[in-house]
């Protein structure tokens, strides 16, 4: 796995995780009282996590098709947003 920039993620499976693909992931934490994501977070709860979990998705869209990517984003005041991963696991524990 590389990136053109050299940037890599937080991490990745070793064993298949969906559909013959490796999980990857990257995690964040985030401030919602910064500049960038005060606006997201005046609007509603976890909005802000929100935000920093779309732009991961961005960041990471061309791994897309290759691995099953979870972006991982926290609030430092409380709020999380991990729920693509959290639904795989429950998913696996039905299982």
């Amino acid at each position: 796995m590389s990136r053109f920039d050299g940037k890599r993620p937080d991490g990745i499976s070793l064993v298949p995780w969906q559909n013959d693909k490796a999980l990857c992931w990257d995690v964040t934490v985030i401030c919602p009282l910064a500049d960038s994501y005060i606006s997201a977070a005046a609007r509603d709860d976890g909005a802000a996590a929100e935000l920093a979990a779309s732009r991961k998705e961005l960041k990471y869209a061309e791994l897309d098709g290759r691995y099953v990517f979870a972006p991982i984003a926290f609030e430092n005041l409380g709020v999380y947003k991990a729920l693509q991963l959290a639904s795989s696991f429950r998913t696996l524990a039905e299982d």
